[in-house]
């Protein structure tokens, strides 16, 4: 299980991008923060006074907060769950770059995820053959990629998020981008 988060700017705000990441640390889920290098595209890591204002209330708007307490998730739940995301170092992924660039990022990218062993439930095959779902979360909006062993390679962007499904060695990464979240 794998979560990848897109690092944008906003993503630390919206409510269900901050429930997606609680629930995926509390499942002991393996987020992967991915830097976002693109123009106009900044990501402000939290510090140690964005902590203290996120747990003074003064980072979320009220109906975030809410929404959050509503789901079990106080400021403390939050701060513990981002403060263990980011101690990973963020990998890069630059959709305006070459497609080989960023084929070489997301293979790089595929090699931090942690596939489960065994089979998927209500399936014969094994997992590896079945696929394995990438979810990425980023500025309010999920992207859910399924890696599988197909060899072609998409060229279609989504247009306003650049991430185009470039494939990484014999592994193809195809997103569908759910609206409405």
């Amino acid at each position: 299980h794998n979560i990848v988060l897109l690092l944008t700017p906003g993503v630390l705000t919206r409510p269900w991008c901050l429930l997606e990441i609680v629930t995926a640390i509390r499942h002991k889920a393996h987020v992967l923060p991915v830097r976002v290098e693109e123009p106009g595209v900044g990501f402000e890591f939290p510090d140690d006074a964005w902590y203290e204002r996120l747990l003074a209330g003064k980072i979320l708007d009220r109906s975030c907060a809410k929404f959050l307490q509503s789901e079990g998730i106080d400021a403390a739940d939050l701060e513990k769950a981002l403060r263990q995301v980011f101690q990973r170092i963020a990998m890069p992924f630059s959709p305006q770059k070459t497609q080989n660039i960023r084929t070489a990022e997301l293979s790089d990218l595929l090699k931090e995820c942690r596939l489960r062993q065994g089979r998927e439930q209500g399936s014969s095959r094994p997992e590896s053959e079945v696929g394995v779902s990438l979810p990425a979360i980023y500025d309010g909006r999920e992207s859910r990629a399924m890696l599988s062993d197909e060899s072609s390679m998409p060229s279609e962007t989504d247009g306003r998020n650049g991430f185009d499904g470039a494939a990484a060695s014999s592994h193809q990464i195809t997103p569908v981008v759910h609206r409405g979240l």
